[in-house]
């Protein structure tokens, strides 16, 4: 791949290197926990209406990022077929069929070519039937077009030499066989009548000379053939152009070749993408080489035009040299639009973006350092371009200054511009644009929220302004984000962005806590019914309380816990599960199935069985050791790394171990989770009981148990914490020095190999 060269900050890519920042803008990507991409999500928002600006502008398609400009437009290659079979009509006086046109030039194969030639010369010989039916064809022999009917067999031939290459078809040319095309070409070239068709030969032996990469020769029979021919203007002479600056290219004229390849953009509809990815400037040097071949200040001022594609392209210096070049080139329209463009994605609610409640885990769009001074300096060019009065579409420059001086903060004076502009906007297009740049003066002007504000609101999610942009939603979901956070409700912020299942991936007991509020009001604005009420009129409190609940019961407040699940009605408690956590598994298995002979609890029975059972191992002394070894269990079990891990938590995903980045928070970064997933990884409380069950058991059987229960919660930390902190091997030391003697001992030395490989250290 041919490296950026810079040109005095600018940077203007080859082919390839184009086509690659293409896919990569198209396709904006992160990279999270060292090498997985996801899709970034938040790019910023944009309101410009294509409609607003003369879309046959050559330029458009190139200097503009809106989606609809490509969507449904054919590929280049089917441009120039297009292109090729209107010319054709057009020089047989829009007799033929398109379609029969293309059929012929394209599909039929030789032998009907032939066919047809022998028809020509042969009297009362018939078409072929297929060609009968073929106006083109018919066309052709009734007006014996001999010379037409040659050059389309010549075509044909030279058709498999100019295919380009790729990586799957790296077959060698034929060269010999390309250079006996141009030689047979050039002996029937000056015998044509038409120079219509002689055009068409000159472009069939050029481009064999720059497929066979024949350069000079490309640029010879550029010379001998074209001042021969006398026809009138045609697409064939762009597309020769086009071969003769890819010669040029290629023998390191690149000055010469990317003048000609910015008339071709200018001027050739079915070659413009080529031209456009293949114009290529290095220095300043050549850039001011190529300013002077340039005929008028036209040319000149399209130069700038082409240059200002570049992604980074410092679009006010580019637009203010055509200024100088053109006052009134229309491309300046588009520069514009393309501006405000990059200024709304670096400014438009720019002090919503840190507010998105997926910063965990994506960080938002950066604006640029330079954005507002860029947008301070737009605004006074687009100032000095209203007076200067050498515009022919005062309005549009008039609703850019209104929309600069919102983008820059000055809202007093974009509703002032907006308010003169209405008197000069008389489009449909321009007038639907102003009603949308004042819809975004208004939803960035909004301060305070409150319930007469939400009911205006949710009017205007279901207004037709709204559905005609697609960022209007989001615009205003981050600006109602950033409101409800300010006046304390962030359940109600979070609840304008995500559902609810994205909260139980990460519980925030805040939110739930202030969406449990929305739940219980008596009277809930139409927005506050969105976020929690169901379509059979219920709400999602039960919900709320079994995520609150199951929340608390991760952090070991089973009381606490429990109290809150009782706000569920008990008949209901099945609903959220069922679970047995008490089941001992010396090998934890998180997917392994219960038997069918294991009683189960839903999770309010469970915590009920939690609090008895530490109750009576406080009570009883001859039980403690028995009782505070299963309550070990049922809490390993309800952690990450236990069966009955979904009695405190909603999703669990096995590659959180794998890529550890424990902070405290357990937060991991799934591309199908917004707000990320919090792992359950807290041990504390299993630990603590199976401590205790070693200090109080009467029977050393169950110490031995919990020692060893005890060995694996420590080498879990371990692994939770990065391998920042060393394994002690406290517990395997204890059960070596204290229950040697235990049947457990003997068992488990045999089951367990990393305790076995420690015994004999």
């Amino acid at each position: 791949m041919t490296p950026l060269r810079p040109l005095s900050g600018y940077f203007l890519p080859t082919r390839s290197l184009a086509l690659l920042v293409t896919f990569l803008l198209l396709f904006p990507l992160r990279r999270i926990n060292g090498c997985i991409f996801v899709y970034s999500g938040f790019e910023g928002y944009s309101f410009l209406n294509p409609a607003i600006l003369d879309m046959e502008r050559p330029f458009a398609p190139f200097l503009l990022s809106f989606e609809a400009l490509t969507d449904g437009l054919p590929s280049q290659p089917r441009t120039q077929q297009l292109s090729n079979v209107e010319e054709w009509r057009e020089r047989h006086c829009s007799q033929p069929d398109a379609e029969d046109i293309e059929y012929l030039i394209y599909k039929a194969s030789i032998g009907q070519l032939q066919r047809l030639k022998n028809a020509v010369f042969a009297k009362n010989v018939k078409l072929d039937p297929i060609l009968a039916e073929n106006s083109f064809a018919e066309f052709i022999y009734e007006e014996k077009c001999v010379e037409t009917i040659d050059y389309l067999l010549y075509a044909r031939a030279c058709e498999p030499h100019v295919v380009a290459r790729n990586f799957w078809n790296d077959t060698p040319r034929d060269l010999p066989a390309m250079q006996q095309l141009i030689n047979q070409g050039k002996a029937l070239f000056l015998k044509l009548e038409s120079h219509y068709i002689r055009l068409r030969y000159a472009y069939q032996m050029i481009r064999l000379a720059h497929y066979m990469g024949d350069y000079q020769q490309t640029l010879e029979l550029y010379d001998y053939l074209m001042p021969k021919i006398d026809a009138d203007p045609s697409i064939l002479e762009d597309w020769i152009l086009g071969h003769k600056a890819g010669a040029l290219m290629g023998l390191g004229e690149n000055v010469e070749a990317s003048y000609l390849y910015s008339r071709i953009f200018e001027n050739s509809p079915s070659k413009r993408e080529t031209a456009w990815l293949s114009f290529h400037i290095e220095t300043d040097e050549q850039w001011q080489a190529c300013l002077n071949l340039c005929r008028t200040d036209r040319e000149r001022a399209n130069l700038y035009v082409l240059r200002a594609y570049g992604q980074d392209s410092r679009l006010l210096e580019e637009m203010q040299h055509i200024y100088e070049l053109d006052p009134g080139n229309p491309d300046l329209d588009i520069l514009l639009i393309r501006e405000i463009q990059r200024l709304e994605k670096d400014l438009l609610g720019a002090s919503l973006k840190p507010d998105r409640h997926d910063d965990r885990q994506y960080t938002p769009y950066t604006p640029r350092s330079i954005a507002g001074r860029r947008a301070i300096d737009l605004l006074a060019f687009v100032r000095n371009h209203l007076q200067s009065g050498q515009i022919s579409r005062s309005e549009l420059w008039k609703l850019a200054e209104g929309y600069l001086e919102m983008l820059t903060g000055d809202y007093y004076g974009a509703a002032r511009t907006f308010e003169m502009a209405r008197s000069q906007v008389k489009e449909p297009a321009m007038e639907a644009q102003l009603q949308a740049m004042e819809l975004v003066l208004y939803i960035n002007n909004l301060s305070v929220i409150n319930d007469s504000l939400e009911r205006v609101v949710a009017e205007l999610y279901e207004g037709e302004l709204f559905q005609s942009y697609e960022h209007f939603p989001g615009l205003m979901d981050d600006k109602l984000a950033q409101l409800y956070r300010k006046s304390g409700h962030p359940g109600k912020a979070f609840r304008t962005h995500y559902p609810l299942v994205a909260l139980k991936s990460a519980p925030d007991p805040a939110i739930i806590d202030d969406l449990i509020g929305v739940c219980l009001k008596e009277r809930r604005s139409p927005l506050e019914r969105k976020m929690v009420v169901r379509r059979d009129g219920s709400t999602i409190v039960n919900d709320l309380y079994d995520l609150k609940a199951t929340w608390l019961l991760s952090q070991g407040q089973v009381e606490a816990a429990l109290e809150t699940y009782k706000k569920i009605d008990r008949a209901l408690w099945n609903n959220y599960g069922v679970f047995n956590p008490f089941v001992e598994r010396l090998k934890p298995c998180v997917n392994c199935p219960l038997p069918d002979s294991v009683t189960t609890y839903n999770k309010g029975e469970v915590m009920e069985r939690l609090i008895q059972m530490e109750y009576e191992a406080k009570a009883d002394p001859t039980k403690s050791g028995v009782l505070f070894y299963k309550l070990g269990v049922a809490w390993l079990n309800m952690s990450y790394f236990g069966h009955a891990w979904d009695m405190a938590d909603f999703y669990r995903s096995g590659g959180s171990l794998e890529s550890i980045s424990y902070d405290g928070k357990n937060i991991f970064y799934v591309w199908d989770l917004p707000t990320g997933n919090v792992e359950n990884f807290n041990l504390e409380k299993a630990l603590s009981f199976f401590d205790r069950s070693i200090a109080l058991a009467k029977n050393p059987e169950i110490a031995a148990r919990a020692a060893f229960m005890a060995a694996f919660c420590e080498q879990q930390d371990y692994w939770v914490s990065g391998k920042q902190r060393p394994v002690t091997y406290k517990y395997f030391g204890k059960m070596q020095e204290d229950y040697l003697n235990t049947e457990f001992y003997q068992y488990i030395i045999k089951e367990c190999k990393y305790f076995a490989f420690y015994t004999t250290r």
